[in-house]
């Protein structure tokens, strides 16, 4: 026995495992698994001499941690059992492991498998693996086990690392099939869909929550997502804060502004990406700050893409992006749809479908960042649709650019619209949309505050409802007058208890007592209480006939007035 353990000592000493793989290596020569190794075979090569007594089997069904390394596409043999398969040696790239019939296997045989690699996975093919996907420095085994392939260690989730990961998508170049890409590089590498990368995310991706995991999915440039979102999932394991989840369009660095026949010319790397008229949203840039909006542009020639319809001005000092053509327009469905908690920052995203352009539901949190704009000439529903506790908060400037929807803004079911930052809503110029109901809609108990949010409709005629507030629901405008601050060709109006600048409509609309110059906005058919009335300021001069004007406060009277669309009237003292 002290000459057997003596044996074993030596040999771990120079680094030999007793079990294993496929082939051991003695330090001299190759010995196969499953050969019988005799008393003295070894000598030369350890100068053990004939130290252990009896002969000793090399089992193939053990890991002994020899590595067989590959950097491209590879299928398992059967002298690797016992082994493991590095697949990557740092940053190798995407390539495919391979797990074949197990003809010619020995009957015990297991093989580990380990992503090498810290920023690309590796497909997995001929056994079942979540998504067929070996993520960064994962490890997986497989064995043979009752004459068939058993994959007995699970990967598991990806653990993303702190800091930021990207995805990539390319509706032209990438691809959804199953384990033919990790979408973790662009073109070819990319996932052909957002959606199928949201999809990665809910079932293979655990966020660190310390140390603050953030997921960005960037779209290619002058690509068309075809199957837009609808992403409903009920968590994002350890996802934490407002930017865990980011969906990101294509974009390019503005290097320079200058005037072209009087409109903003800026300059670009390339302008390859770029089509006639087509509409971007600029921001960003300082000093010639009458560049930043949403324009159609003209390409110029290969760096430059002249802002229709803009007026340059000032001097460009620095700074500047422009938007690179990433839309989502899917047929039959809404653009984007979010739902059950889900939190998810866009940028530089262009919002088309056939239904609602944007609508977040049932809890969706929806943060829009800067270069976001709705358009298309398709759509059917609303620009932003916001339902059933979803919200919607602006942290920079949007842009419009369809005007057939029935409204840019619907909110309905305690859904909530606001702005956290002073903002700007761009309408694009010519553009003269049309709405079949009003420009912004609020009904039951949907809240849309539009404090430090300037509406710019840059000469538009919007030709529309300005608002509408319906069954509790809230509308509160920057000015306090929604009637001069909604663009529209008619007046707002409140029914059922909706709100408006802190009007309230009680069947045909009360309103509390309030000094006549504090009165907000009024739509037809509100009732107010004026606190203040005066004589004077009377269509009779003495506050007393039915039907006269009030026109004005000051005073001590107590008056109940009505709108009738021009002007308050006197109904009551």
């Amino acid at each position: 026995m002290r000459k057997i353990t003596s044996f074993i000592l030596g040999a771990l000493a120079l680094g030999f495992v007793w079990s294993s793989p496929a082939q051991a290596q003695s330090g001299c020569q190759y010995i196969a698994a499953g050969a019988v190794l005799t008393p003295g075979q070894w000598n030369d090569c350890f100068s053990i001499k004939q130290d252990y007594p009896a002969p000793i089997t090399i089992q193939p069904g053990t890991l002994t941690n020899q590595l067989n390394t590959q950097t491209s596409n590879y299928t398992i043999e059967s002298s690797d059992c016992g082994y493991t398969i590095q697949a990557g040696t740092g940053a190798t790239g995407f390539f495919t492991v391979t797990i074949p019939s197990v003809t010619g296997f020995p009957a015990t045989c297991s093989v580990e498998i380990v992503n090498g690699d810290s920023t690309r996975g590796k497909g997995i093919s001929g056994i079942t693996i979540h998504t067929q996907v070996l993520w960064p420095l994962q490890a997986m085994q497989v064995s043979i086990v009752n004459g068939a392939w058993t994959l007995t260690k699970d990967p598991g989730r990806w653990e993303v690392p702190g800091g930021t990961t990207n995805l990539y998508t390319d509706f032209t170049n990438g691809t959804d099939t199953l384990g033919a890409t990790d979408g973790l590089a662009s073109g070819s590498s990319a996932f052909k869909t957002v959606e199928k990368a949201l999809e990665e995310l809910e079932d293979q991706f655990d966020w660190g929550a310390v140390t603050q995991s953030v997921v960005v999915v960037n779209m290619a440039a002058n690509t068309v997502d075809a199957q837009g979102i609808h992403y409903a999932p009920h968590d994002l394991s350890g996802a934490s804060g407002g930017a865990a989840l980011q969906i990101v369009g294509a974009s390019l660095a503005v290097t320079g502004a200058v005037s072209n026949a009087g409109a903003c010319e800026i300059t670009v790397s390339s302008t390859s990406t770029y089509s006639a008229n087509q509409v971007v949203s600029v921001y960003g840039v300082s000093g010639a700050t009458g560049c930043n909006g949403t324009w159609q542009v003209t390409k110029t020639d290969s760096t430059h893409l002249t802002l229709q319809s803009t007026t340059f001005g000032g001097s460009y000092t620095s700074g500047g992006t422009v938007t690179n053509g990433s839309v989502f327009n899917p047929s039959g469905s809404d653009g984007a749809a979010c739902y059950f908690g889900t939190v998810i920052q866009f940028q530089n995203v262009y919002f088309q479908g056939s239904q609602n352009a944007l609508h977040p539901q049932w809890g969706c949190k929806i943060y829009l960042n800067a270069g976001n704009i709705f358009g298309g000439s398709s759509i059917a529903g609303n620009s932003i649709y916001i339902d059933s506790y979803g919200q919607v908060r602006l942290e920079a400037d949007i842009g419009i650019a369809h005007g057939t929807p029935v409204s840019f803004l619907e909110i309905s079911n305690a859904g909530l619209f606001l702005a956290d930052f002073a903002v700007n809503i761009n309408i694009l110029p010519g553009l003269n949309p049309t709405y079949s109901e009003p420009f912004v809609w609020t009904l039951n108990q949907g809240l849309a505050n539009f404090s430090g949010i300037t509406i710019n409709t840059n000469s538009n005629t919007v030709t529309a409802q300005r608002c509408e507030s319906d069954s509790e629901g809230l509308l509160i405008s920057a000015t306090g007058n929604a009637n001069t601050y909604f663009p529209g060709t008619s007046n707002c109006t409140l029914t059922n208890g909706g709100v408006i600048d802190n009007s309230v409509a009680l069947g045909t609309g009360f309103l509390a007592g309030i000094a006549y110059a504090s009165l907000p906005g009024p739509v037809t058919g509100q009732v107010a209480y004026i606190s203040d009335g005066k004589s004077s300021n009377c269509g009779d001069s003495a506050c007393t006939t039915w039907g006269t004007t009030i026109t004005g406060g000051g005073g001590s009277l107590k008056l109940m007035a009505w709108f009738n669309g021009s002007y308050w009237t006197l109904i009551g003292k």
